[in-house]
C-alpha cells in the first residue's frame, strides 16, 4: 500500500520511521537515544494505559480528552504506516529505549512532538536545541529559523555554567504545557480553567445574556 504523507510533519516521521528500520546504528538516531532514555515519555497522558489509575482520575478532564482523541489518532496512523510496510518492532538498541509493553510508533511521534522545530523547508530535529530547558519567564535564548538553519541564539549576555533555556511557547498555559510535553512548568504565570459547555447550553447563555444587554 503506498503511503500518502501530506505536511513536513508527516514527511519527517516517515524519515525517522525508515532510518530507525534501515539505520537503527545511526549517530543521529543515537544522540536522541541519548536525549530521550529510558521511559522518557512515560509521564506523558498518552502513553497512560487506558483504564489505569492515572487515567482514572483525569478522566473527566478537557486535557485528558483531548489527548485521549490525539492518542486514537495516532493508532490509525499507526495502522496505516503499518499497512504501508513499516514494522513497530523496535530494533537494538530502540527495543531497550522502549518501555516493556509501550508503542513504538507513539514514542517517535511524542519525540517529534516535543522537538521537531518547523522551517520554511519542513519540520526537521535539530541537535543541541532540544536540550534547552523550557521557562516561561526569564528565558535566556530564543530558538530563531532562517535560511533552512536553526539557531539557537543567546538573549542575554551568558556566564559560565548558566542555564541555556527557551519558551517553548509564549502563549501556552501551565495546562498546555502538561499536555503537550508532560511537565509541570514551576515558572508558568498563566493559569486557566477548561469547562466543558454543550452546544446547546451554550446558545441558552448567549441568548440570556444578549436579553440581559437590551
Amino acid at each position: 500500500r503506498r503511503l500518502h504523507v501530506a505536511d513536513g510533519f508527516g514527511r519527517l516521521l516517515a524519515a525517522t520511521l525508515c532510518l530507525m528500520r534501515e539505520a537503527p546504528d545511526d549517530p543521529r538516531l543515537s544522540y536522541y537515544a541519548a536525549a530521550c532514555p529510558p521511559h522518557h515519555f512515560c509521564e506523558h497522558m498518552a502513553w497512560w494505559r487506558e483504564g489505569g489509575e492515572a487515567a482514572r482520575v483525569a478522566a473527566n478532564s478537557v486535557s485528558y480528552r483531548r489527548v485521549a482523541r490525539m492518542r486514537r489518532e495516532v493508532v490509525e496512523e499507526g495502522t496505516a504506516f503499518a499497512e504501508a510496510g513499516f514494522s513497530f518492532t523496535p530494533p537494538p538498541p530502540w527495543d531497550s529505549l522502549i518501555p516493556q509493553g509501550g508503542d513504538m510508533f507513539l514514542w517517535v511521534k511524542l519525540l517529534l512532538q516535543t522537538r521537531a522545530v518547523e522551517t520554511d523547508q519542513g519540520h526537521v530535529l535539530p541537535p543541541c536545541v532540544c536540550l534547552a530547558n523550557h521557562r516561561s519567564v526569564g528565558e535566556s535564548a530564543k530558538v530563531c529559523v532562517a535560511d533552512g538553519e536553526v539557531r539557537l541564539v543567546a538573549t542575554v549576555a551568558l556566564g559560565v555554567d548558566d542555564e541555556v533555556s527557551i519558551n517553548y511557547d509564549p502563549e501556552a498555559d501551565y495546562l498546555d504545557l502538561y499536555e503537550r510535553y508532560g511537565f509541570w512548568d514551576e515558572s508558568a504565570v498563566v493559569h486557566t480553567a477548561e469547562v466543558v459547555v454543550p452546544p446547546a447550553e451554550l446558545e441558552a447563555l448567549l441568548r440570556e445574556a444578549e436579553a440581559a444587554d437590551e
